[in-house]
C-alpha cells in the first residue's frame, strides 16, 4: 500500500513524498524515515527497495525529495545543509501527526548527505529510536565541491558545512545508530565513520562492507546493505 503525499517545510515550500504501509494495519506501527544523498531523491535505488521491505516488517516507510530535488519545490543549487534539516523536520512532524503511526518507533535512515542532514537533527533533539547512516558525509570537505556539473552547491551550502564539527554534534545523540560504510569509498571516507563511532551512543555499530564504493554498485554488496538495515529496524524498532 502506497499514497503520494505532499507538505510543507518552515519556508513555505511543498515537499512531494511516498508514503508506505503494510497491508494491514490494526494497531498502532512503527515508521522509517528515509533522507536521500545530495543528487539523488525519493526514487533512490536504496529508498525503492527499503519500501518493499519495510513494510513487510510490519513497518510503515516514508521516502521524500528534500527541496530542490524531485519533485520538491525549490531549487537544488540553493539549498544548504540548515535548508535540508527544516525539511527533515517538516518530514518529522508531518508522520508525527498520523494517527497510526507509534510516537514512540520512529526511525530514521540517512544516506551519504543526507546522514549528515540526520546526524544534525538528532544532535537537535530529534526523537527516534533508532538510526541508520548509510557511508554518512560526515567528513564533508571542499574536495567534494562541483565534482559534476549537476552536483553544483552554493558557497553558501559550503560555508553551512564548515561551521560545523559533525563529530562533535554526534555526541547529542541519544539514540543508537547503526553506520554502514563501504571500505572502498573515494567520495566519503570510511575514516570518518570510524571516527563518527567514538561519538555516537553505546548499542551503536558499524558494519563495514569489504570491497564496495560509495555507490553499492556490487548487487552482492547492495543486498548486504540493505539486509543490514532491514534487521537493525527489526531488532530496534
Amino acid at each position: 500500500m502506497q499514497e503520494k503525499v505532499s507538505f510543507r517545510n518552515s519556508r513555505g515550500q511543498k515537499l512531494v513524498g511516498v508514503l508506505h504501509k503494510p497491508k494491514s494495519v490494526q494497531e498502532r506501527i512503527p515508521l522509517v524515515i528515509f533522507a536521500h544523498g545530495k543528487g539523488s531523491g525519493k526514487k533512490s535505488e536504496k529508498a525503492l527497495e527499503l519500501s518493499k521491505r519495510l513494510p513487510k516488517e510490519g513497518t510503515a516507510f516514508l521516502r521524500f525529495d528534500f527541496s530542490g530535488c524531485g519533485e520538491s519545490e525549490g531549487r537544488f543549487e540553493d539549498a544548504t545543509i540548515s535548508d535540508r534539516n527544516e525539511d527533515l523536520k517538516a518530514a518529522f512532524q508531518f508522520i508525527s501527526n498520523l494517527d497510526y503511526v507509534d510516537k514512540e518507533r520512529i526511525g530514521i535512515i540517512g544516506s551519504s548527505l543526507g546522514g549528515m542532514v540526520v546526524t544534525l537533527a538528532l544532535s537537535e533533539g530529534m526523537e527516534t529510536k533508532t538510526t541508520v547512516l548509510i557511508s554518512p558525509a560526515v567528513d564533508y570537505g571542499e574536495y567534494h565541491r562541483e565534482v559534476t556539473p549537476e552536483s553544483r552547491m552554493s558557497d553558501e551550502f559550503y560555508a553551512d558545512v564548515r561551521k560545523r564539527d559533525f563529530f562533535e554534534l554526534a555526541r547529542s545523540i541519544r539514540c543508537p545508530c547503526l553506520v554502514i560504510h563501504g571500505d572502498k569509498d573515494d567520495v566519503c571516507f570510511l575514516s570518518g565513520s570510524q571516527k563518527l563511532m567514538e561519538s555516537l551512543p553505546e548499542g551503536s555499530k558499524l558494519e563495514v562492507i569489504e570491497g564496495e564504493g560509495h555507490f553499492y554498485t556490487d548487487p552482492d554488496n547492495f543486498e548486504k546493505m540493505i539486509t543490514l538495515t532491514v534487521e537493525w529496524f527489526k531488532k530496534t524498532l
